[in-house]
């Protein structure tokens, strides 16, 4: 399953225009290009899983030791159906608390609704603080 036979074929529909497989070909190489300008993405044994109640939700925390302010928070959503994640679930982290939070990969402000952060289905946020966001 972590590395399955290749389908050679099906890996050079990559440079077919609008192909599925180009789509995300491009959407991986744009991520790994992003997580590389991200201090806190840096090997630092640095993650944090954090429990939530929705069992749809993965959630962890990445820092970086020099960076202190620089926390990234990576949630997704495994499920069909948009799901909610409580941001009093993540503890007394800072943020949230005084800037809206954005999205680093799609720049998208994602919705906040009374404490509640909400991930679209099939979804997932690399998720900072505007302040992050500017370094």
């Amino acid at each position: 399953m972590h590395r399955p036979k290749i389908d050679w074929e099906r890996a050079e529909q990559r440079h077919q225009r609008n192909s599925v497989e180009q789509r995300i070909f491009d959407g991986l190489k744009k991520m790994i290009e992003l997580r590389k300008t991200i201090p806190a993405f840096a090997d630092f044994n640095n993650r944090e899983l954090i429990a939530t109640a929705n069992p749809h939700l993965f959630a962890f925390w990445r820092t970086h030791p020099l960076h202190a302010n620089a926390a990234i928070l990576v949630v997704a959503n495994f499920d069909a159906s948009p799901r909610h994640l409580n941001l009093k679930e993540l503890g007394n982290r800072g943020m949230f608390q005084y800037a809206q939070v954005t999205d680093l990969v799609s720049g998208e402000q994602p919705a906040l609704f009374k404490e509640q952060l909400v991930i679209p289905a099939y979804r997932f946020y690399w998720l900072t603080d505007q302040q992050v966001a500017a370094l």
